[in-house]
């Protein structure tokens, strides 16, 4: 999926602003100054793709109901979108119109329309590859020497080769969470467990002391030595 253009009708200190990245290079650099709105066409650009977020900061101009992020994007089937977002609880997406920029509020589009085109990558995997910050270069290099996180994943699976890790990792997980569950009272695991734990029981049960067995072993000869007393007796 290619970025041709962006949108900001509405949307932090942005009104009907627009960024055109078709007919040139791939590769796009936005600068400026601070505050001049970097950020939040970086918090745009991922509001566009998964949702306004639901408390945002960016309503200082325009309130919540006013909130627009649109795009022109184009498939790697060649196919070409043109979308735009608003802040809502339900049926954010609609279709957009690329000479006008106006919202086509006739034609609405599907919730997942823009995640299918990404291909099921999600909200923050697409930060740590797509939308670092500051902030985010310093959790991303924190669990890089943890060895964890999403940036983590994808250089090993870069390394190793292993396209779809994130794939296997949810595979292996599902297959683990059907063997055990913490809580769980019917998983293979969880039934083994608690069968091991009767067992040791019932083996603790069965189990003579020591101290039980030489006293057992002192009566017997004690009435060993009475029973041989008692016939010498009769005799």
């Amino acid at each position: 999926m290619k970025l041709e253009r962006l949108y900001l009708k509405a949307y932090g200190a942005f009104s009907e602003r627009r960024l055109d990245f078709a007919g040139g290079p791939d590769f796009h650099v936005i600068y400026g100054p601070n505050e001049a709105g970097k950020s939040t066409t970086l918090r745009a650009l991922i509001g566009l793709l998964f949702g306004i977020e639901e408390r945002t900061a960016d309503n200082f101009i325009h309130p919540h109901p006013q909130l627009r992020i649109g795009a022109v994007l184009a498939t790697m089937a060649g196919d070409r979108l043109a979308v735009v977002r608003r802040k809502a609880r339900k049926q954010t997406l609609f279709a957009l119109d690329e000479a006008s920029g106006a919202e086509q509020t006739d034609q609405p589009l599907a919730e997942d329309t823009l995640i299918r085109l990404l291909g099921g990558l999600d909200e923050g995997l697409y930060r740590a590859l797509f939308g670092l910050d500051l902030d985010g270069l310093a959790r991303g290099s924190e669990a890089l020497l943890e060895g964890k996180g999403e940036i983590g994943q994808s250089l090993f699976a870069a390394a190793a080769g292993l396209a779809d890790l994130r794939q296997l990792s949810g595979a292996l997980n599902a297959e683990a969470d059907k063997l055990f569950l913490p809580r769980a009272t019917t998983k293979a695991i969880n039934v083994a467990l608690r069968e091991l734990d009767e067992q040791r029981k019932r083996a603790r049960e069965a189990t003579v002391r020591s101290s039980s067995w030489e006293q057992a072993e002192r009566l017997q000869r004690q009435t060993g030595r009475k029973l041989a007393e008692l016939r010498a007796e009769l005799m």
